[in-house]
């Protein structure tokens, strides 16, 4: 951290000048403090840069994926004003569960998740779900990113984004 690397060129600084009969400590001090401070913000800077670099490339490979798909803007939208969070599985998926586990490759299920869980529109339609989208719930994620898990109604990523959309509407 910036104080463990302060305190000892602070000390170092001041050795110095006690040696060379140097005078203004004070001055010394703030100097080296100033010099410390503009380095912690130019290596904060810089590893924001390479994180967000990092992010571009993620995001990048995700889109150059043979299968990739996305929920388009509107309907991102439209799903948004009725409190539900889509979203197709960006990576392989593999859950557990009583009666075994599934497997999903990258971009082969669509993931809904209901803000208002039991009491929003999914729970109310998810018998007609489970019919006609072929819809299951997941909850239990063994490999894969914990969204996908976190109570959410999975869909077959071929079924069409707009009927699915227009059943829950």
């Amino acid at each position: 951290g910036q104080k463990d690397l302060a305190t000892p060129v602070r000390e170092a600084v001041a050795t110095w000048m006690r040696e060379n009969a140097f005078v203004n400590m004070s001055d010394a001090t703030r100097g080296v403090a100033t010099a410390l401070e503009a380095f912690a913000m130019d290596a904060t800077r810089r590893l924001m840069e390479m994180r967000a670099q990092e992010e571009r490339m993620a995001a990048e490979a995700v889109k150059s994926h043979p299968d990739f798909k996305e929920v388009t803007q509107a309907l991102h939208d439209a799903f948004q004003a009725i409190g539900i969070d889509a979203f197709y599985n960006t990576e392989d998926v593999e859950t557990g569960g009583k009666y075994g586990g599934k497997k999903w490759p990258a971009f082969s299920m669509l993931f809904l998740k209901d803000r208002k869980g039991k009491n929003g529109r999914i729970f109310a339609v998810k018998e007609m779900l489970k019919g006609r989208f072929r819809a299951t719930f997941c909850s239990d994620v063994r490999v894969g990113a914990a969204k996908y898990g976190d109570c959410t109604w999975v869909i077959p990523a071929s079924n069409s984004l707009q009927d699915v959309f227009d059943l829950l509407n």
